[in-house]
């Protein structure tokens, strides 16, 4: 009976690759990077969450507050990684020119691929490929990231279920975090997809926001240009 101690596998695992316009991914991570946390001491907060497989590529990012999940279509398979906020911006600035098909930057899709060891997440790298070769980026660990967290409270929100929600128009929403001091919680009351929002923020204020969309299928007339974007604030 052999007594030798198994040694870890340190072998790195086969990249595997996802093809995604690179339009696509800039604005997908564009989107969820408002929702992870500010506070770089917590680095499973503090970024984004990739993972490819079924056709789409699925960011999610949380603050333990706020959490949100997006995707868009893609071709092949990622394996889950957390990017820092930080290189997540980075990547956005450098896919800007391939984005608007700059001149001398004709790559409308990228190749992501994570290359490392299969053992652990820490350490591994993302490798974003455009025309000029391949740039790359270290991943965070996810084991800390809270994704059985963000499934559970995400899961089985549809469009289906408009009858207990009401649709805003982001303008007329954007208002009242306008309003409201970064201590204040906004409180919003719903009363059926067909009647008015209650919103009250602090001690006095009080507000109403009507629906965009009736059940019948009828629209509000709600301005195309908010107020706010009108005035220039």
């Amino acid at each position: 009976m052999s007594t030798e101690t198994a040694k870890p596998d340190t072998t790195e695992a086969p990249p595997t690759t996802l093809t995604v316009p690179a339009a696509a991914l800039r604005a997908l991570l564009g989107r969820i990077r408002h929702f992870a946390s500010r506070d770089d001491t917590l680095p499973a907060l503090h970024g984004v969450h990739l993972a490819g497989s079924s056709g789409r590529l699925v960011a999610s990012a949380t603050d333990r507050y706020v959490m949100a999940r997006d995707s868009v279509e893609a071709t092949g398979e990622l394996p889950p990684c957390l990017l820092s906020l930080r290189d997540a911006k980075v990547i956005r600035r450098v896919l800007s020119p391939y984005a608007r098909g700059a001149a001398g930057y004709s790559c409308s899709l990228v190749e992501l691929s994570v290359v490392g060891n299969e053992m652990s997440a820490l350490g591994n790298t993302l490798t974003v490929g455009v025309t000029d070769g391949q740039l790359a980026w270290p991943t965070v660990s996810i084991d800390s990231f809270p994704l059985d967290a963000v499934d559970q409270s995400l899961a089985g929100w549809t469009d289906e279920r408009s009858a207990e929600g009401i649709a805003i128009a982001a303008g007329n929403l954007a208002k009242f975090t306008k309003v409201a001091d970064h201590l204040d919680p906004v409180r919003v009351w719903l009363h059926g997809p067909e009647k008015p929002a209650h919103i009250r923020i602090g001690k006095t204020f009080h507000g109403v926001v009507m629906p965009v969309r009736l059940r019948d299928g009828t629209s509000l007339d709600v301005p195309a240009t908010p107020d706010s974007a009108r005035e220039g604030r």
